[in-house]
């Protein structure tokens, strides 16, 4: 029982640390009046063409863009964007 309770406390200082840099990273992008890039990932890559994911992190939000170039595109796809701070539901 004493491990759960461990467990449970390390998820909710990990969330709370996440939650922590991502603030002070939008605050970062807040000054520098630009989007930070958190991290590019080349997803497939052939003949001259490539798709990568792009994560990048702005004062209010956190988005990952598919991104494609030197070939045919072939689907899009939406995805709902997470905010950092959602207004609070009555």
């Amino acid at each position: 029982m004493r491990a759960v309770s461990k467990q449970i406390d390390l998820d909710a200082w990990q969330a709370g640390h996440l939650a922590k840099l991502l603030r002070d990273g939008a605050a970062a992008a807040r000054r520098a009046n630009a989007p930070l890039v958190l991290y590019r990932r080349v997803i497939e890559e052939e003949n001259g063409s490539y798709e990568e994911a792009v994560c990048t992190l702005t004062s209010t939000h956190v988005v990952e863009q598919l991104v494609s170039s030197g070939g045919v595109v072939s689907a899009s796809d939406s995805l709902p964007i997470p905010v950092l701070d959602p207004a609070p539901t009555p």
